[in-house]
C-alpha cells in the first residue's frame, strides 16, 4: 500500500537459527521422532535447562548487552526503516529492544515444527555426552577445577584437560566454590563437619548422671562412623550400580520404643548433600510414595531425594521400583518422562524409627546408620552445637569461612574414597533391627514377646530347637505352651497373643527371618515362605507341626 509506514518484524526461523548457533538444542524424551521435547543450551560444557520465557530472556539479554551505536550501523545490527531512502535511517536500539520485549512471544505449540527443522540433531537423555562417575572413580566439578577421586588418589584436573566428548555437566552440578585438596587427614577429621559426624555416631557408654561432664558418657565408635562416611560418599557419587540399588537410612539409634525424640544430627548430615548436588527435600510427615504426583517435582538434573523425618508407617516396598528401575516422573500438570536408572537420583531416608521391610531382599536395599543421642543430650544440657566448647560456629552459615567450606568438601572427598575402597560399610545394627521387629509386631509398646523369642533362640533355651546334627526340632505347639507358661503373670499380654495362635507362629517365623536365622533349613528346597518350610510329623495318629532353627 502506497505510503504505508514500514514496521519491524521478527522472523521465527531466523530466531531459531540464532539460538542454534548459541548452543541451543532439543532434548527429546526418547529417540522416537514423535517423542516429547524440551529446550536445553550447552555452554561452557554445562547443560542449561530452558523454557519459553528463559529463551526470550536469553535473546533479549544478548542484544541488550550490545552498544547502542551498533544499531545505527547497517554492517552490524542496524535495520533500515525504508529501503532506498537516503540518508539511511535505522530503528534505534531502544525501538528494537522495545519491540523484542513486547512482540517476541512464542509457545512450544507455535514453534514445534520449525524448531525440529532448525535443530536436526537433538539429544536424548542417553545420548548427552555427560561426565560420568563409575564404580572406581568420581568426578566433582568445582568453580576453579575438577576433583577426581579414585580408591588410591584425590587430585585436581583442569577443565580444558577433560575429554570434550564426555565432559558435559548439568549447570546445577558445578559447585560455585573454589577448591583445593587438603593433604593433612587429621586437619580434615578435626573440621567442624568432621567433629559433628564423629560425635553424632559416638556410643553412649555410661549414664549421663554418673559422670561429672556429660560428654564423658560417650566415646567414639569407629564402626558406626565408618558406616556414616561410606554412606555419605555413596550419596555424593553419581554412579548408580544397577545390581546394588541401596537406600541409606539415618536412624535414631538410642531412642526407646515409644520415646523417639530425634534432634541427633541425622537430618543435618543427610540434607548437607544439597551442597554437593541438586537435592529434593521431601517431608516424611506427609509423604506418600503411592500418591499421584508425589514425584512430580523431580527434574532431569535432580540427583538426590531426601525423605526427611519419615513416619513409622512408611512402607519401604513402595520405593523398590524407584531404587531398582528407571525413574518415572509423573507431574500433575505436564508430561510424564523417564530418567534412566544410570542417571536417576539416589534416595535417602532419615527417621526416628526402624524402617519396616519384608524379607531379605528389602533388608539388602537398606544401609542403616544409627545416630546416637550425643547432640540431643547437648541440647538437653542447655548447650548448643555452635558453642565454643563444641563446634564454635553454625555450619554452612554466614560465619562459615572459605577454609571451613574447603575442609567440609575435603571431608566429603575422604568419604568418597572410603566408599570406593570398601563399599558401604555395614556397622552393627542389631539393636535397631530388633526395635524394628518389636514395633512391627507389638506397636509402640514393648511387651517383651519378640525379645522372649530372640532370647530362646540366642541362648538355646528349648532343648532340641537348634540344629546341631543330633536334635531334630521341637513341636511348634510346645513353643506356644512355653510362651503361655513364661507369661502366666502377664494376663493382658497373654490374652493378646492367645486369641490368635496363628499370628503367634507368624511372628516366630518373621522374627527368625529378620534375625538372619533359618527356619526348618532342611525344607529350604521347597521355598522361603512359612507354608513352604512347614514340617509335619505323624505322632499317635495326629499331624503335628515341628520347628528347628539354624542360627549360625
Amino acid at each position: 500500500i502506497k505510503n504505508k509506514k514500514p514496521s519491524i518484524g521478527i522472523d521465527i526461523g531466523q530466531t531459531l537459527t540464532f539460538l542454534s548457533h548459541n548452543g541451543f538444542n532439543l532434548l527429546q524424551e526418547s529417540s522416537d521422532r514423535r517423542a516429547g521435547w524440551d529446550v536445553i543450551q550447552v555452554e561452557e560444557k554445562q547443560i542449561k535447562q530452558h523454557d519459553m520465557d528463559t529463551i526470550r530472556g536469553f535473546i533479549y539479554d544478548y542484544f541488550a548487552d550490545k552498544p547502542s551505536e551498533w544499531w545505527d550501523d547497517e554492517e552490524k545490527y542496524g535495520v533500515e526503516i525504508e529501503k532506498g531512502v537516503k540518508p539511511v535511517s535505522c530503528w534505534s536500539k531502544i525501538q528494537v529492544m522495545n519491540h523484542l520485549f513486547t512482540k517476541l512471544k512464542f509457545t512450544k505449540d507455535m514453534i514445534g515444527f520449525q524448531i525440529k527443522q532448525k535443530m536436526k540433531n537433538p539429544y536424548t537423555i542417553n545420548s548427552i555426552p555427560m561426565m560420568k562417575d563409575s564404580v572406581d572413580e568420581v568426578f566433582l566439578p568445582f568453580n576453579n577445577q575438577i576433583v577426581h577421586i579414585t580408591p588410591t588418589s584425590i587430585k585436581t584436573i583442569d577443565y580444558q584437560d577433560m575429554d570434550s566428548n564426555k565432559s558435559l555437566i548439568w549447570e546445577s552440578q558445578k559447585n560455585k566454590h573454589n577448591i583445593s585438596v587438603e593433604q593433612n587427614k587429621r586437619t580434615i577429621m578435626n573440621s567442624h563437619f568432621g567433629k559433628f559426624c564423629e560425635k553424632a555416631t559416638s556410643s553412649k557408654v555410661k549414664p549421663v548422671n554418673s559422670v561429672n561432664d556429660w560428654k564423658d558418657a560417650f566415646e567414639k565408635n569407629d564402626d558406626v562412623l565408618k558406616s556414616l562416611m561410606t554412606s555419605y560418599g555413596y550419596m555424593i557419587s553419581h554412579f548408580n550400580n544397577p545390581s546394588r540399588p541401596v537406600c541409606p537410612v539415618y536412624v535414631d539409634g538410642d531412642a526407646e520404643i515409644g520415646m523417639e525424640n530425634g534432634r541427633n544430627g541425622k537430618s543435618q548430615v543427610m540434607l548437607s548433600i544439597r551442597y554437593w548436588k541438586k537435592l529434593l527435600h521431601k517431608s516424611g510427615k506427609d509423604f506418600n510414595p503411592k500418591q499421584l504426583g508425589c514425584w512430580g517435582n523431580v527434574e532431569l538434573d535432580t540427583k538426590f531425594i531426601c525423605i526427611n523425618d519419615a513416619r513409622k508407617d512408611l512402607n519401604f516396598e513402595d520405593l523398590y521400583d524407584r531404587l531398582a528401575d528407571d525413574f518415572e516422573v509423573r507431574p500433575l500438570y505436564s508430561n510424564t518422562f523417564v530418567i534412566p536408572r544410570d542417571k536417576k537420583p539416589k534416595i535417602g531416608i532419615t527417621t526416628n524409627y526402624q524402617v519396616i521391610t519384608k524379607g531379605a531382599s528389602g533388608k539388602h536395599r537398606l544401609h542403616t546408620t544409627p545416630f546416637s543421642s550425643y547432640w540431643l543430650t547437648c541440647l538437653e544440657q542447655g548447650e548448643n552445637p555452635s558453642d565454643k566448647n563444641h563446634l564454635g560456629k553454625m555450619m554452612w552459615e554466614y560465619d562459615f569461612t572459605h577454609n571451613d567450606w574447603n575442609l567440609f568438601y575435603n571431608y566429603g572427598f575422604l568419604c568418597i574414597q572410603s566408599f570406593l575402597q570398601v563399599g558401604l560399610h555395614k556397622c552393627d545394627t542389631t539393636e535397631q533391627e530388633i526395635k524394628g521387629i518389636i514395633r512391627k509386631w507389638e506397636g509402640n509398646k514393648n511387651d517383651g514377646v519378640v525379645e522372649w523369642w530372640i532370647d530362646i533362640v540366642e541362648n538355646n533355651k528349648m532343648k532340641g530347637l537348634l540344629v546341631d546334627g543330633v536334635n531334630q526340632g521341637v513341636r511348634r505347639r510346645d513353643i506356644f505352651d512355653k510362651f503361655v507358661e513364661d507369661f502366666k503373670n502377664e494376663t493382658l499380654i497373654k490374652l493378646n497373643w492367645c486369641q490368635d495362635e496363628g499370628r503367634f507362629y507368624k511372628m516366630l517365623f518373621d522374627v527368625t527371618q529378620q534375625m538372619g536365622w533359618d527356619w526348618n533349613p532342611h525344607k529350604a528346597h521347597m521355598g522361603d515362605s512359612m507354608n513352604s518350610r512347614k514340617e509335619i510329623q505323624e505322632r499317635n495318629g495326629e499331624r503335628e507341626y515341628w520347628v528347628r532353627i539354624h542360627k549360625d
